[in-house]
């Protein structure tokens, strides 16, 4: 199906709990390449021309970083002040209800996932979906997405309703122009009663929730993939996850 897709990377945290000054998680290598440069180079796969980044902590960094870089794909860096903010204040500032496409990816800077994770997303036939994975929602911090039948009915840390199954979130988001202008709309009013700190997941709750979007969670379980939160994951992605990686895709999906 041919489609203009945007999309937008959060990147604006310091990853204080990793332990790693001076780095932006962004910027973590794994073997010869960068979290992203292999944003960049899965999104160039699948056929996004266009890509907004929200920078704070070290955004000099990344700017020189995204230096050759880009090739084809136009990208836009919006610079945010991180202190003491949450990623609800990245997603205010990406101003994803205006952006002038068919659909939006919005997505988390500090995964390391395999291609075929981005090419289930993006060929969802929802117009709006979520990846999630059975196997990952284990302890508080992960955040949970909880199904019954084909219908999102929780998404938290802590969910009150576990559905029929649920399993973590991915942290990558597919979304046509109504959801997202509902997500726009929520975060701003968020933020403007004083949701600083709060986290991006606080406005995008009530939009995968709302029966209207008919949100698709796309099954990832078994494909590799880590979010690099604490020290423990960074080992991880580079011993177990990064191996993985590497391996070949096998065709290619197209928006």
């Amino acid at each position: 199906m041919s489609t203009s897709a945007h999309a937008v990377i959060l990147a604006a945290g310091a990853g204080n709990r990793l332990g790693m000054k001076g780095v932006p998680k962004a910027l973590l290598r794994f073997g010869s390449k960068s979290l992203l440069s292999r944003h960049i180079e899965s999104l160039r796969r699948i056929g996004v021309t266009r890509i907004d980044i929200v920078v704070g902590y070290e955004a000099t960094a990344i700017f020189q970083a995204l230096v050759g870089e880009c090739g084809a794909i136009a990208v836009r860096v919006i610079p945010v002040l991180w202190q003491e903010k949450g990623s609800l204040f990245s997603l205010v500032a990406a101003n994803i209800g205006s952006l002038d496409a068919d659909t939006v990816l919005l997505m988390d800077a500090d995964v390391l996932y395999h291609g075929a994770i981005i090419e289930r997303l993006v060929s969802s036939r929802s117009q709006n979906a979520v990846l999630v994975d059975r196997n990952g929602a284990v302890g508080a911090e992960p955040v949970k997405l909880c199904v019954r039948g084909n219908t999102i009915v929780d998404f938290e840390k802590r969910p009150t309703d576990l559905g029929d199954w649920y399993g973590e979130s991915v942290g990558f988001f597919k979304l046509g122009p109504a959801a997202r202008h509902e997500l726009g709309a929520i975060g701003s009013q968020l933020l403007s009663a004083g949701g600083d700190r709060l986290e991006y997941e606080e406005a995008l709750k009530p939009v995968l929730l709302n029966a209207s979007h008919k949100f698709a969670p796309e099954d990832v379980t078994g494909l590799p993939w880590i979010e690099i939160d604490f020290e423990d994951d960074l080992r991880r992605a580079e011993t177990h996850v990064f191996p993985l990686v590497e391996e070949t895709l096998s065709g290619n999906a197209s928006l």
